[in-house]
């Protein structure tokens, strides 16, 4: 089970959903796991878990909506780390309210999160894949909002990442969480879907 025996990810949106199931599944994979979240008690409590379960991680809070928690966090992992293997971006909020009545602060909620957040992690770690020669980024869709913008982004991102002799870049699309939990429909009332 150690498929990525002392392999370096960055989870993003690590303290619920994918991104926790993901840290969890790299540390039994055998990955060194810095998590990132809003949420404080849940990524201490997450870290002792995988610490508990023999995997080493570290909890880095952050807004990833702010340039300068990125920024902290790139150095959080490399100060620990030293390098970065896997950028696994899966942060990301939904807007629980029909269509029509999200306001301009909705939207950009929505947009500097699943949109420009990633952009942003990537243009952070990115350099430093380059320098090791090498580095996985995936990232998680999680509405078809920005997934027209990240397709230009990675063909544009293409040209500056070449001189990586052994990359590998991927796009999850696993659709509206009712999909990804449907004996759960309670949760999404107000979504009209």
């Amino acid at each position: 089970m150690d498929r990525l025996k002392d392999k370096i990810a960055v989870v993003t949106g690590a303290t619920s959903g994918i991104g926790e199931a993901v840290a969890r599944m790299y540390v039994k994979e055998g990955a060194k796991v810095v998590c990132i979240g809003r949420n404080k008690e849940k990524g201490a409590a997450l870290v002792q878990e995988l610490e508990a379960a023999g995997g080493e991680a570290i909890f880095v809070p952050a807004d990833l909506r702010v340039k300068a928690d990125i920024e902290n966090i790139k150095a959080k992992a490399l100060e620990r780390f030293g390098r970065v293997d896997i950028l696994f971006n899966a942060a990301g909020v939904l807007v629980h309210k029909p269509f029509l009545e999200h306001t301009d602060e909705d939207f950009d909620l929505i947009t500097e999160t699943n949109c420009r957040a990633y952009i942003w992690m990537m243009q952070a770690f990115i350099p430093v894949m380059l320098e090791q020669g090498k580095g996985n980024i995936i990232n998680v869709d999680l509405r078809d909002l920005a997934r027209a913008e990240r397709v230009l982004l990675r063909r544009h991102e293409g040209r500056d990442r070449d001189p990586v002799e052994e990359r590998r870049e991927g796009v999850l699309a696993p659709g509206h969480p009712r999909e990804l939990h449907p004996a759960r429909p309670d949760q999404y009332e107000h979504d009209p879907r």
